[in-house]
């Protein structure tokens, strides 16, 4: 966090396959989402696979935003994973929209203002007594941003 808010972060971009991060992530959840008996439903709809990125601040967002949606998700519930190549204007550069959706415990409109501020968690998650320290939404902001993209919930 203090290299990110010093301003010194920079982005490494080299080839790396979209497909295969992808692959990877779910890999990564598909197994404690099936313990913990939540449905985790990866979908990756694009025509470009091979591009240039940096890879792990990529999997750094995809990770933090699943694992939220995991933590807050209990039993019974959805995670959904959805990669979705967009129209892009510019030669040579792509848009991809990274949707995670669950049905857990969810976020007051109050909070919404929040959610990307360091430090800072919901009441009601903190009273569910789910681990957090309140910097997962802020760093992947930062990261998003420094990959110009955006971040909306």
């Amino acid at each position: 966090m203090a290299r990110i808010e010093s301003g010194k972060e920079t982005l490494d971009e080299e080839p790396c396959n979209i497909m295969d991060v992808g692959k990877e992530i779910v890999t990564m959840f598909a197994a404690d989402m099936e313990a913990k008996g939540v449905t985790f439903i990866p979908t990756v709809n694009v025509a470009h696979e091979n591009i240039y990125a940096d890879e792990t601040k990529l999997r750094k967002i995809m990770l933090n935003l699943l694992s939220n949606a995991g933590k807050y998700t209990p039993s019974g519930g959805t995670v959904s994973m959805t990669i979705t190549e967009r129209p892009c204007d510019q030669p040579g550069y792509v848009i991809y929209e990274n949707v995670i959706e669950d049905n857990g415990v969810g976020m007051s409109k109050e909070f919404l203002k929040h959610l990307f501020e360091p430090f800072v968690r919901e009441r009601n998650t903190t009273e569910s007594k789910v681990i957090g320290t309140g910097l997962g939404m802020p760093i992947v902001k930062t990261l998003v941003e420094l990959m110009r993209g955006t971040i909306a919930v």
